[in-house]
């Protein structure tokens, strides 16, 4: 299987003035080759025999190389941390590598404690960047699979065809950031993740994309994008634009119910033809397939800046409010959406929550689609309180008066 690597167009896509390197190629020939207890220097041909291979294998790399791991069971391991004689953990700077599965889902990393992988960044210690992980099975730890420590700054982590699985533990989370920027995740897997979210990702300082993956089975929110103020660590506002596009949410909010995708604190977040589908198969109640909220920080006005909603479809059953909650945003886009719900209480769409931040400044929509039959929404857009007539849905369709550009 062929994998893409964000490339400098991808790059100018995501934001114009990414530090994005862009240089990583994951199909690169190995320079580093892992089993079970070893680690071989294909160039030197220099044995190492340790019990934690991945993490001795980090330790030899160095820019450009390519470690690719044999088909076994493997222990998780540490980026960072604060104790250098540890074998499990990397503890001097990795830049510029790829850890690779040989056969792709074919590598399990597993671990006894409380996170499978922890990268831990103090912002004045040593430097990880540009790192891919690519075809590896990630069973969570007792807290995530994959969790970058507070306090750190992360830039160009990617994650390729990658399975996070909880399945017979009870992880809070699946993959848990904090302050990072550059991130990619394309063609994963998250699901079976009991207590809360699949991917929760605070305060992103730069691009974020999440293309071509699958989040089913998880307790709160398949995603959530969160703004928050933290006096023990220093914090930066949210700033970068997030892609979520071409994935697929299903049952999510199986815990305490929570919407698919949350937002609160974004800077540009562009939602594009992903499926959303909840209460199939072993019904449950859930809040919604989207929601965006909150209390502005860091002396903002709103607490979003602009949301994009392209091509999306939402296949809600019994949600116990609208599908798609939206406030608290300067900018809101909506072009081309279908949000098919059975509710007969609840609108499809709500451009007005209640005790959820300020009033939208300027919303547009256009060309949706409320479902059919019994999935077509009774009540379909609230705004200001109300819920609209078709007549006056049409007319946000976007005009003079409405935002065209997310910068406007």
């Amino acid at each position: 299987m062929q994998y893409a690597i964000a490339s400098a167009a991808l790059a100018v896509a995501l934001s114009a003035s990414s530090a994005w390197a862009g240089d990583l190629d994951i199909d690169a020939p190995a320079t580093l080759e892992v089993r079970p207890g070893r680690v071989i220097d294909l160039d030197t041909g220099a044995v190492t025999d340790t019990p934690h291979p991945l993490a001795e294998a980090f330790r030899q790399s160095s820019r450009g190389d390519v470690i690719e791991v044999e088909p076994g069971t493997y222990p998780g391991f540490l980026m960072g941390f604060n104790n250098p004689h540890r074998q499990d953990n990397v503890f001097d700077g990795v830049q510029g590598v790829v850890l690779r599965a040989r056969l792709p889902r074919t590598v399990t990393l597993d671990s006894g404690g409380s996170d499978t992988l922890l990268i831990q960044q103090p912002v004045d210690g040593p430097h990880f960047r540009d790192i891919a992980f690519v075809g590896l099975r990630i069973r969570t730890g007792g807290s995530a699979a994959v969790r970058f420590d507070s306090g750190g700054r992360y830039h160009g982590f990617e994650f390729h065809d990658i399975h996070i699985t909880g399945e017979g533990r009870t992880p809070k989370w699946g993959v848990r950031i904090f302050s990072a920027g550059d991130v990619v995740f394309d063609r994963c897997l998250i699901e079976e993740i009991p207590l809360e979210h699949g991917i929760y990702s605070s305060n992103n300082i730069g691009p974020f994309l999440v293309q071509n993956t699958t989040i089913r089975n998880v307790g709160r929110a398949a995603i959530q994008l969160r703004e928050v103020e933290l006096s023990e660590a220093p914090v930066l506002p949210s700033a970068g634009r997030t892609i979520i596009r071409n994935n697929c949410f299903i049952n999510p909010g199986r815990n305490d119910g929570a919407s698919a995708l949350t937002l609160t604190g974004c800077d540009v977040v562009d939602v594009v033809g992903n499926m959303f589908v909840s209460g199939f198969g072993d019904a449950h109640n859930s809040r919604g397939a989207i929601v965006a909220f909150g209390t502005p920080l860091y002396g903002k006005a709103f607490a979003n800046g602009c949301i994009t909603l392209t091509r999306n479809t939402m296949l809600w059953r019994n949600p116990d409010r609208a599908v798609v909650a939206l406030s608290s945003t300067n900018r809101i886009l909506m072009r081309g959406n279908t949000i098919a719900t059975d509710t007969q209480v609840h609108p499809a769409l709500d451009l007005s929550v209640a005790g959820a931040g300020p009033a939208n400044r300027r919303v547009a929509v256009s060309g949706t689609d409320f479902g059919r039959g019994a999935f077509e929404a009774r009540f379909k857009v609230r705004r200001l309180g109300s819920l609209l007539s078709d007549s006056e849905i049409e007319a946000l369709e976007p005009g003079p008066h409405a935002a065209t550009r997310c910068n406007d």
